[in-house]
């Protein structure tokens, strides 16, 4: 299966965006195998040597073998709600 390699110290997250929690981290230069994407192809779904599965964005991984096999996953998590965003309050009829 195609191969990544960690470009930095990088995060590898639960699912395919940074507001996604941190589920494990990759020192420079580890190796993960690449088993899935998302729909828009700009992060890896990878295992990493653990035996964890997490999501790593694409241009922070240096890729080998054939990335163009890789399907897109089929268990991508939707994201977290964002932050409430302050709203006038309802009209409560009396």
């Amino acid at each position: 299966s195609p191969q990544g390699k960690s470009t930095g110290l990088i995060n590898v997250r639960s699912g395919p965006g940074t507001e996604f929690g941190t589920v494990a981290a990759l020192n420079p230069d580890e190796a993960v195998d690449i088993v899935g994407k998302n729909p828009a192809g700009d992060w890896w779904q990878v295992t990493v040597s653990s035996g964890a599965t997490g999501w790593v964005f694409g241009q922070l991984l240096q890729t080998s073998g054939d990335v163009s096999s890789v399907a897109v996953a089929s268990d991508i998590p939707t994201p977290p709600p964002a932050a409430p965003a302050a709203e006038a309050p309802a009209e409560v009829a009396t």
